[in-house]
């Protein structure tokens, strides 16, 4: 591995490159990319941070890696080549394993912030690493440090291993954007009497479970257009919170309208609407069928 020293030079071409904006819902890990550059470290390596805990490239959920951004000044060095996002998994006895590689973006002449593309699943925990083949910048920022090993070393799927120990106070410039997972599952209704009955949610990440009738317009995932005339909800709307992934207990209770049925026929057949929302992530819904009794 090798530093390279910036030279303070004003580039006349000053295409200032606008970083890549969040994808809708998703959440940023890793530098804040405030910092300026003010060296590089390469080259073909593949490297993450360990401190401070605020830049961080460690996934807080289950989800997607689905972008994000370098800072460069392709100034500092020669033949930048290209950069990728991996997901690193942390082993036991402090050796790490590259699960997956990220498509190769290739780094513009000149300083700025690049956005990189990335489609990876990752898992809570995991690691978002940074790849160059020819240098990535750093900055001078008291206490942070990272790892990094030669990338025909450390390829995907390869054995677990230990890595060597980066610059001290040296910030790597990248972040990683990651889409929290809003796929979840839910069980059969259980109950039913009293116009009450039980459904049991599985969530992959935390955020909010909320329920109800499916005509019940605050449920709905996308805006849509208000109809002139709405039948009544008949189910009243309950919100549980998911501190992690796991299970949620809803307990769905008929409404004013629902217990109106209920007394005229005995019983009440409807659909209830389940919306899960990750924090930090975009909601998802489902439907199922529900039969209550008085």
């Amino acid at each position: 591995m090798r530093e390279g020293r910036v030279s303070i030079v004003v580039l006349a071409i000053a295409a200032a490159l606008i970083a890549a904006p969040a994808a809708q819902g998703a959440i940023t890990v890793g530098s804040s990319l405030s910092a300026p550059i003010d060296s590089s470290i390469g080259g073909d390596i593949t490297a993450f941070p360990i401190a401070p805990p605020a830049g961080l490239t460690i996934s807080p959920v289950v989800g997607t890696v689905v972008g994000g951004n370098v800072k460069q000044n392709t100034s500092i060095t020669s033949g930048w080549g290209t950069v990728s996002l991996r997901v690193v998994h942390p082993v036991s006895g402090g050796q790490y394993q590259v699960l997956s590689a990220g498509q190769p973006n290739a780094v513009p002449s000149g300083i700025g912030t690049f956005p990189i593309a990335a489609h990876l699943s990752i898992a809570k925990g995991d690691i978002v690493a940074i790849q160059a083949t020819g240098g990535l910048a750093k900055a001078i920022t008291t206490g942070a440090t990272y790892l990094w090993d030669i990338t025909s070393s450390f390829p995907p799927g390869g054995p677990p291993s230990t890595i060597s120990n980066g610059f001290t106070d040296s910030e790597l410039l990248y972040n990683a954007q990651i889409d929290p997972s809003n796929a979840f599952t839910v069980g059969a209704s259980t109950g039913g009497k009293k116009g009450k009955a039980t459904v049991v949610v599985t969530v992959p990440n935390p955020g909010t479970v909320d329920a109800g009738s499916f005509n019940d317009g605050s449920l709905a995932v996308t805006a849509k257009k208000r109809k002139k005339k709405k039948a009544k909800p008949l189910l009243s709307r309950v919100t549980a919170t998911a501190a992690d992934a796991g299970q949620v207990t809803l307990t769905l209770t008929a409404s004013k309208a629902g217990r109106k049925v209920l007394r005229e026929k005995g019983k009440l057949k409807t659909t209830a609407k389940v919306v899960f929302t990750p924090t930090g992530g975009t909601a998802a819904s489902q439907s199922i069928p529900l039969k209550l009794k008085p």
